[in-house]
């Protein structure tokens, strides 16, 4: 929203930086921090995203960027519009000024998991979705829980979770033994690969973005004595210690075969 201009929002909420989109330049970062303040410090705003583009003249690959990011939503919500918009022919030199006469097209809507897509491939996450989402009803045929579920169930039960891996880690003292964090929609889940399970599965545990494992709940509750909360990973107010001790992985892949550009933190 840093975009359009305007007052800030009074809602709690976290800004994401211009640096995290993907592809964006520095100079174009820049110019438009500046524009953000002239316009704060006037109290001005951008109606139409036409009238921001013509007045900043960013360079197409910088708006493309933008657009797919989701920057430019306050303005005009689609982002196939914004694209198309963006690469309207230029009026340059003395007619720099004058409104461009393209006709109006109305595109149709990029579906949510093309959205999610873009929201990956730019800024490496999603503020309004998440890709387990789109796999839930494939996975509830499964019998695949989600990790809200999962903290729920005692130790040895024997589970399935899925979700995005977030980090892999293989600390030196675990004995080969490797940690794997997933995220689905409703929370992360802690996953243990002993070396010889890791080897078993390693082309899914090791590269898969999606990934889905089985296994048996490993939980560490706390002492009674604390005051009983509603949260269903804590117990007598203190949080549990879940893990899953992993017997099998696979790969999981979007719908449509849709890319998902993720990159996890691994071995660090």
């Amino acid at each position: 929203r840093i975009i359009a201009g305007g007052r800030p929002s009074k809602e709690k909420a976290i800004r994401l930086g211009l640096r995290m989109i993907k592809g964006l330049s520095q100079e174009t970062s820049q110019r438009l921090l500046r524009l953000r303040q002239e316009l704060l410090d006037s109290g001005q705003t951008f109606t139409s995203f036409r009238e921001l583009n013509r007045k900043l003249q960013l360079p197409k690959k910088d708006v493309e960027a933008l657009a797919e990011a989701g920057a430019f939503e306050p303005l005009l919500r689609e982002r196939r519009q914004v694209l198309w918009a963006a690469r309207e022919p230029r009026q340059l030199g003395l007619f720099r000024a004058v409104a461009s006469q393209e006709p109006a097209v109305q595109l149709p809507r990029l579906e949510e998991i093309e959205v999610l897509a873009l929201d990956y491939e730019r800024v490496r996450l999603s503020l309004t979705d998440h890709p387990l989402r789109h796999l839930r009803a494939q996975l509830r045929r499964k019998g695949v829980l989600t990790t809200a579920e999962v903290a729920q169930r005692a130790t040895g039960d024997r589970v399935a979770v899925a979700g995005l891996v977030l980090a892999r880690q293989r600390p030196g003292t675990a004995s080969g033994v490797v940690f794997v964090t997933l995220e689905d929609e409703t929370g992360v889940a802690n996953l243990v690969f002993y070396s010889r399970v890791f080897d078993e599965y390693r082309q899914a545990a090791q590269h898969a973005s999606l990934l889905l494992a089985r296994g048996k709940v490993e939980r560490q509750d706390p002492k009674p004595g604390s005051v009983d909360v509603s949260d269903p990973r804590q117990k007598n107010g203190v949080a549990s210690i879940i893990h899953l001790i992993v017997e099998s992985a696979e790969r999981l892949s979007l719908p449509e075969r849709r890319r998902l550009s993720h990159t996890s933190r691994d071995f660090r």
